[in-house]
């Protein structure tokens, strides 16, 4: 789905028994709320922002599946922001188990108005602390307008 370029921020997860299939491996639909609980920390670790505080969506989510995950562990899910739009930008995960890519995904977030239901420019703040933990510049291209 993606390169192989660093990924700079992780979080781990718990997979429960309530995320199993009839098969006994990780349901597929459960993938979208691993992301949204990786999104989560990132946005809380990177940006200082807590849920109440987040004006966006999710407008695009893909995920493509590598191998079957089962119950007895953890996930180490590896989240980046590999460029940023005026008012999105994606976010690309990679599922690790066993330190073994189980799957990788991508979403695109964009920011909103809540008052107006229309998108926005990303708040400055965000921008500048994505930038800085991405390590991401405007010449070598990694910045895009959306």
């Amino acid at each position: 789905m993606f390169d192989d370029t660093e990924f700079r921020y992780e979080t781990e997860l718990q997979v429960r028994v309530r995320d199993l299939d009839h098969m006994g491996h990780v349901n597929n639909a459960m993938y979208a709320t691993y992301m949204e609980q990786a999104r989560t920390d990132y946005f809380g670790d990177v940006l200082n922002v807590g849920l109440d505080d987040l004006e966006m969506a999710v407008v695009s989510s893909h995920i493509e599946f590598k191998r079957q995950v089962r119950y007895g562990g953890g996930l180490t899910v590896q989240v980046r922001v590999p460029q940023l739009g005026r008012t999105s930008f994606p976010l690309e995960y990679r599922f690790l188990d066993d330190g073994e890519a189980a799957a990788t995904a991508r979403t695109v977030q964009v920011s909103l108005d809540s008052e107006n239901d229309t998108a926005c420019p990303l708040p400055d703040l965000w921008r500048m602390s994505i930038v800085e933990h991405e390590d991401l510049s405007e010449e070598d291209g990694t910045v895009a307008e959306s």
